[in-house]
């Protein structure tokens, strides 16, 4: 897994790796400064709005707290739809990006933050 070897080659600690559905997590609400969802495949759909509804409920209410989602770029909806949905559910929109995972599939990339009342 790119994750864990990037974690060994970085000697990065404070990371815990769970393999679960994206949609209900086994952690408690508001307990996460970032949240990753990698290659879930989802970006659009109800599952796609059941991944936010967790990512919402996980993530720690601090500008600083991210939430990372990844897809294969030829299956990630279009941008405007996804800020909206992410707006829909209390995340700003910060940022995409376009890259080749360690296996040379295209992935995007979106960041967001949880809005701060």
């Amino acid at each position: 897994d790119c994750g864990k070897k990037i974690a060994k080659k970085f000697r990065i600690k404070n990371i815990k790796f769970i393999t679960t559905s994206a949609t209900k997590i086994p952690l408690k609400n508001n307990s996460q400064n970032i949240t990753l969802a990698r290659r879930t495949g989802l970006s659009h759909g109800k599952q796609w709005i059941k991944v936010l509804n967790e990512v919402q409920r996980l993530l720690v209410k601090k500008d600083s707290s991210r939430f990372v989602y990844t897809v294969k770029a030829s299956l990630s909806g279009p941008i405007k739809q996804i800020k909206k949905q992410l707006k829909n559910h209390g995340l700003e929109f910060i940022s995409l990006y376009n890259f080749k995972e360690c296996d040379g599939t295209r992935i995007a990339m979106i960041i967001s933050k949880p809005f701060l009342d």
